[in-house]
This record gives structure tokens, C-alpha cells and sequence, in this order.
């Protein structure tokens, strides 16, 4: 018979150590997410277990997208205006016309 104290143990002595390291490092985020999504994607997809049909993947999927659409969406959204206040502060700041003309 399992003793229940001691698989509380064994389990405390195997997981606390891998979730200190993922709290205090970004790397160990990140590959603990590739991992994450990598489960998911072997979970859902037609080729792997696939445990839901096909349309539901699919959707599951969609789902899933859309939190790093959105974070894309944004960055272009700061992005572009900052490069285009660049360039125009850039021509602006130019005293002489003919460096002007040789920029382009």
C-alpha cells in the first residue's frame, strides 16, 4: 500500500525545486511554455492523439491565436509611429535643404 505522506514528499522534493527555477527565470518560462504548447498541439492536432475532432481543433486553435494576435496587433501599433515620428523628426531637424535632397 502507498503511503500518502510519503508520496506528498517525494512529489515536494521533485517539484518544488523545477517550480523555484520557473519562477526566478524567464528562460525557464519560455521553454516551459514551448513545452506547454507543444503538449497542446500533439493533444489536438489529427496527426498526434487527437482527441478532438477536427473542426474543434480547429477552433481550439483559433482560440488559442488570438491572445499573440492581439500582442502583435499592438506592438505594430507602437511601432510604425515611432519609425514614422523618426523620419519626420529626422528631416526636420536638417538646417540645410541640400542635405535634404542628398538624404532623398
Amino acid at each position: 500500500m502507498f503511503d500518502l505522506f510519503n508520496i506528498r514528499a517525494i512529489s515536494k522534493t521533485l517539484i518544488e525545486p523545477v517550480e523555484q527555477m520557473v519562477r526566478s527565470h524567464f528562460w525557464a518560462r519560455v521553454i516551459a511554455a514551448m513545452l506547454l504548447g507543444l503538449l497542446v498541439g500533439f493533444l489536438l492536432s489529427p496527426s498526434g492523439l487527437a482527441l478532438v475532432d477536427h473542426e474543434l481543433a480547429l477552433s481550439i486553435g483559433e482560440w488559442l491565436k488570438l491572445p499573440s494576435n492581439i500582442f502583435i496587433r499592438l506592438i505594430q501599433m507602437v511601432i510604425i509611429p515611432l519609425i514614422f515620428c523618426s523620419i519626420i523628426l529626422g528631416i526636420s531637424a536638417s538646417a540645410d535643404p541640400e542635405e535634404i535632397k542628398r538624404i532623398g
